[in-house]
């Protein structure tokens, strides 16, 4: 999926590992046949909103 996003310089790689270590957020998924094929980082901010970013799928999804 990154691969494909921005040819593929996205920002994701770098910011990877902090999302998963962000204690105030969780990634979700759709998957297909146990494929991935799409995800987003949800996090609880202040005042307990939601934010959903990065939201990425295949394209044949």
């Amino acid at each position: 999926m990154c691969k494909d996003i921005w040819d593929g310089s996205g920002y994701l790689p770098e910011v990877f590992h902090k999302w998963v270590d962000d204690s105030n957020g969780a990634f979700i998924g759709a998957f297909d046949n146990n494929r991935l094929v799409s995800f987003g980082k949800y996090s609880v901010l202040i005042d307990n909103q939601g934010w959903l970013e990065d939201l990425r799928r295949l394209s044949k999804y």
